[in-house]
This record gives structure tokens, C-alpha cells and sequence, in this order.
């Protein structure tokens, strides 16, 4: 299935982010490309994950200000922990999508 090759790229792409393999901006740039060419076939509850992280990322920043003055900003730590737990989902989905149980985690 091409949407679970695609799905594997985006854990590789996340897992770079948190391991500090990429910076911040090369993260974010390339996750943007990404979703731009996701494919119809992906399911829908990987897609809103992925869709969530793309927010999440979308509102990071470092400012102060922005982080006090709205809730749609976030701080990296926080980004950090909603990578993770997308990265962890995504594996998740992989994993029962493969082993044909059914039960996705998402």
C-alpha cells in the first residue's frame, strides 16, 4: 500500500525532528511538502493525525507574548510531546494495519 510507505516517511521525518537530527525549520518545511503530496488512499484517522501535528507545528513558537495571547500557540517543548505522540500513533496504525487484527489505536 503506498500510503503506508508515505506513513513511514513522515515517522522517519518526526523521529529526525525529535532526535535533533533536523532543525525546527527543516522539519517544518518538509512536513508541509509532505502533506502536500499525501495520497487519497491514506486512512482517515492517519490523516487527522497527521493534520493535527501540521496545527501543532503551524502555531509553534518561541515568543512570549503570542504564547499568552493565544490558544492556538505553542512552545517546542509542547510541540515535542505532540510529535511524539503522533509518531507513536502513526506506528501504532502501521503495526495492526500489517498484522490485520483491525483494531487501529487511533
Amino acid at each position: 500500500m503506498e500510503w503506508q510507505a508515505q506513513i513511514q516517511g513522515f515517522i522517519l521525518l518526526i523521529d529526525q525532528y525529535l532526535k535533533g537530527e533536523i532543525s525546527f525549520s527543516t522539519f517544518h518545511d518538509r512536513y508541509f511538502d509532505s502533506m502536500t503530496k499525501i495520497v487519497m488512499e491514506t486512512p482517515e484517522p492517519v490523516y487527522h493525525l497527521l493534520d493535527g501535528l501540521l496545527g501543532a507545528i503551524d502555531g509553534c513558537t518561541d515568543d512570549p507574548v503570542l504564547l499568552q495571547e493565544a490558544h492556538y500557540y505553542i512552545d517546542s517543548q509542547t510541540l515535542h510531546q505532540r510529535a511524539t505522540q503522533a509518531a507513536n500513533g502513526l506506528r501504532g496504525y502501521i503495526s495492526s494495519s500489517t498484522d490485520g487484527d483491525g483494531n487501529h489505536p487511533l
